[in-house]
């Protein structure tokens, strides 16, 4: 079935072509969208702010420098971003977004709203999270905020910090520098002060800043750095004497006298003649600081001619002069500063003072005494005189100052001591003694003092406070040997040999080399008895150091001789003997020894040296008439035995061997006059008469045999022998009553006797009657 087409409404192709271009343009606008959002190459070319209500184009890179009080809104971000999408400002700790929304007084957005702080923001402009460009926002208050508020802080700490801090952040300003300075000066911070003025001189070293640094070198007592201003100023300004005068002194007072000097000449050649004196002194006075002595003679002499009155230049032209050994040229000047002042007691002291070191004793003496007379009580001239007294040895008169400077000054402790010392030297010791005690209570430890006191003490026989004053400075000084000494000879003579072992082990203890402490020590051991060996040690000790040490080579010798070291004590005499050849007693003691030991030979020989200076010695006499019995050598045992006989005539022993030696000799004529000798020192030694009896009977005297025999026999009566040799001699004499009676004697005391019996017959045979008495 054919349809029947429908007839086209002329409204409807009216819409067509009015909706056709609406749909093209939304494809346009949708192109144009896409494309200003997504762009590949967004583009950032400045911002638009209004600062104070004025407009302010700034591009990316730029510094936007703005007041904590500014009020700012950002008016336009200008991109190639349609509409600006997507873009978006950024700062860290600052919230710079809420400026393109509404307009603020920054201060509210910096942090802590704190205005004095100085602030650089970067601001980026992004797009979404691309970077299109930064600028840098500096907030920072102004050079008048900061004086307004520094001007308004009551606080002077306060007010400082706050202009310190405006100068760390506005180095630059000079309203704030000029304002910092003053609050630096009015508060005399010169150390702060110093450095930027030191910096503004150098920009520009004018006078006024240079006063300015020298007033803060001043405060700060610094001398270099006044110096250095100094020096700039008169380099501005070189007629500027004034300041030329302050280096100078402020030269001479650092003690830079050279450049002093330097300065001072400097001054002379532009000052009137009348203006030169007080520079001619001080140029006087500086050569003289540096030693150059001639030169401080020229300025004083050149000070002289201005001022002919002025004691003080004589005073020190005569001291220049004497330093350079112009001696009358100094007495000469010396002369007129005295003659200027001859009331001034002042100057004759330090004259008197300048004669003391001079050693122009009497002189000084005569200054002194005027001086004293005018005022009896000046300290200064007693002691003064009390040198010049000391050193001329008048010791009467220093005696009698030194008590008038202890009236005035009694605790005055060195004169004290010397008043003490000085009674001392006189002889006045008790007195002496009072001051030297008063001296030692604040002085206790004072070695020269108890050294005085000891003598004091020795001196006067007070043996005991002696003792104990050397004790103390053995106390106080133990490497002094001297009180040990006396401390030795104290305890010696009470026989304390354990307090000296003491004494002497404490001082070896200070003194380890002391070697007469050693020999102390040896001594008290050898008297104790208890440490020889300690004794020979010390001993040995005292030989290594003094090998020829007589008195401890004899110390030596006593102590081995107690040991009973024979052998060693030989060697010990010998080594005596080779320093003191004539010690008679070692060489005796050598012979013993030798003797002892049987060397007979070296003892003789030591013997017969002794015996010449001992020629009357019997023990030295009776060893070597025994060496010459053991030698055999009868002709000298002889002549020993006469000498002993001679020297000892009631020592039996010897006639012994005399009577021997001279019978076997048939020398019965010297037995006679020996034994007759012996006799009359031994008139009751019946050997001796019997001796005498035999020389008698040999030399024919029968008779006074016969009497020496009754002698005998009075001693002994009993003697039988000796009774029937009586009958004998007197029946060969032919008295033969008596010898009939001695016979008969005889047979009483022993009737059995056969001779006895015999003899009585036959003389009674031959007639011999009666009872004869014998």
């Amino acid at each position: 079935m054919v349809k029947k087409r429908k007839k086209t409404s002329p409204f409807r192709s009216l819409t067509f072509w009015v909706v056709a271009p609406l749909v093209v343009a939304a494809l346009t606008a949708g192109w144009l969208l896409w494309r200003g959002i997504y762009d590949v190459s967004p583009r950032f070319d400045f911002i638009l702010i209004s600062i104070n209500h004025e407009s302010q184009k700034v591009l990316s890179g730029e510094t936007l420098r703005l007041h904590p009080k500014d009020s700012v809104k950002i008016l336009k971000i200008s991109t190639n971003m349609l509409s600006d999408l997507g873009v978006r400002l950024v700062s860290r700790n600052f919230d710079v977004g809420a400026l393109r929304h509404e307009e603020m007084i920054l201060s509210t957005l910096l942090p802590n709203q704190e205005i004095f702080d100085h602030y650089n923001f970067t601001v980026w402009i992004k797009y979404r999270n691309q970077d299109l460009g930064y600028i840098d926002w500096q907030v920072q208050p102004g050079a008048e905020d900061w004086l307004d508020k520094a001007s308004r802080t009551i606080n002077s700490d306060h007010r400082l910090a706050i202009l310190e801090r405006a100068a760390q952040f506005l180095p630059d300003n000079r309203e704030i520098k000029a304002r910092l300075l003053e609050e630096y000066r009015s508060l005399k911070r010169w150390k702060q002060l110093a450095p930027m003025l030191e910096d503004m001189a150098k920009k520009k070293p004018d006078q006024e800043i240079l006063n300015d640094l020298l007033e803060v070198y001043t405060g700060m007592q610094s001398k270099d750095g006044i110096i250095s201003v100094l020096k700039r100023i008169i380099e501005l300004n070189p007629d500027d004497l004034e300041n030329q005068n302050r280096l100078a002194e402020i030269f001479e007072g650092a003690g830079k006298l050279k450049e002093a000097i330097i300065e001072y000449e400097g001054l002379l050649g532009r000052l009137d003649k009348k203006d030169r004196l007080p520079f001619y002194n001080r140029l006087g006075y500086l050569y003289t600081k540096i030693g150059r002595f001639k030169k401080a003679v020229f300025f004083y002499l050149k000070a002289a001619e201005l001022d002919k009155k002025d004691a003080n230049l004589y005073y020190n032209l005569s001291y220049l002069y004497e330093k350079i050994g112009q001696k009358e040229k100094a007495d000469f000047y010396l002369g007129s500063a005295v003659g200027l002042k001859s009331e001034d007691m002042e100057g004759r002291l330090t004259l008197a003072e300048r004669l003391i070191k001079k050693k122009d004793l009497k002189e000084a003496k005569k200054y002194l005494s005027e001086v004293l007379k005018e005022k009896p009580k000046s300290l200064d001239a007693l002691l003064l005189m009390a040198q010049v007294l000391e050193k001329l040895g008048e010791k009467k008169e220093l005696k009698e100052i030194y008590k008038r400077i202890l009236s005035l000054e009694p605790e005055n402790e060195t004169v004290m001591f010397n008043l003490g010392a000085l009674e001392y030297e006189t002889g006045n010791l008790k007195a002496s003694l009072n001051y030297l005690k008063t001296y030692l209570k604040s002085h206790p430890k004072d070695v020269a003092t108890h050294e005085i006191v000891l003598d004091i003490y020795k001196k006067q026989n007070n043996v005991e406070m002696a003792f104990k004053e050397a004790q103390v400075l053995v106390e106080l000084r133990p490497k002094e040997a001297g009180p040990y000494y006396y401390i030795f000879d104290h305890l010696a003579a009470k026989g304390n040999y354990e307090g000296i072992i003491r004494v002497m082990e404490k001082g070896l203890e200070a003194n380890p080399k002391q070697t007469d402490f050693k020999m102390y020590l040896a001594l008290a051991c050898l008297k104790t008895g208890d440490g020889l060996k300690k004794a020979r040690k010390q001993i040995s000790d005292v030989l290594k150091e003094k090998p020829k040490s007589l008195d401890a080579l004899l110390l030596m010798a006593q102590v081995l001789e107690k040991l009973g070291e024979k052998k060693e004590l030989k060697e010990i005499y010998k080594r005596i003997l080779s320093l003191e050849p004539k010690n008679e007693t070692v060489v005796f003691n050598l012979a013993v020894l030798e003797y002892e030991a049987g060397n007979l030979k070296a003892s003789l020989n030591y013997l017969k040296t002794y015996l010449k200076s001992h020629p009357k010695d019997v023990t030295a006499h009776e060893i070597v008439f025994d060496i010459y019995k053991k030698q055999n050598n009868v002709e000298m045992a002889f002549k020993e035995a006469q000498s002993l006989v001679e020297l000892r005539p009631k020592e039996i022993g010897p006639y012994y061997y005399v009577f021997d030696r001279l019978a076997a000799k048939g020398d019965y004529e010297d037995i006679v006059r020996i034994v007759e000798k012996g006799l009359e020192a031994n008139p009751k030694q019946t050997d001796l008469r019997e001796y005498l009896v035999l020389a008698y009977l040999e030399t024919g005297k029968e008779g006074l045999a016969i009497e020496q025999i009754k002698k005998i026999l009075k001693v002994r009566p009993e003697d039988i022998k000796l009774l029937l040799h009586l009958a004998r001699l007197r029946e060969k004499r032919g008295e033969y009553l008596k010898a009939l009676a001695a016979y008969g004697k005889v047979l009483e005391k022993s009737p059995d006797h056969e001779e006895a019996q015999e003899a009585y017959l036959r003389l009674r045979l031959k007639g011999v009657r009666g009872e004869g008495k014998e």
